[in-house]
């Protein structure tokens, strides 16, 4: 997991390595809300097998560099 957290914000060519922090799935509900998006990575059979949050975004990692335009840049962007 936390390969694809370093691949994600590196993607997104706006963090710093520091700024990228490991939380676990219990944290990410309490970080939720008007300010911050869920953006779940993962593949839609690996949604369908394992579940995800409501109102998460999916863009599977391997289309997130031609999709990065979908993402709002105004708001903290957590990913799975």
């Amino acid at each position: 997991m936390k390969s694809l957290i370093h691949l994600f914000a590196f993607a997104l060519g706006t963090f710093a390595q520091d700024d990228v922090k490991k939380i676990s799935a219990e944290d990410i509900k309490d970080l939720l809300g008007p300010n911050v998006i869920f953006l779940d990575v993962r593949t839609p059979q690996e949604i369908r097998e394992f579940g995800t949050l409501k109102g998460y975004i999916n863009i599977p990692i391997d289309e997130l560099p031609k999709r990065m335009g979908e993402l709002p840049k105004d708001k903290r962007i957590i990913t799975a």
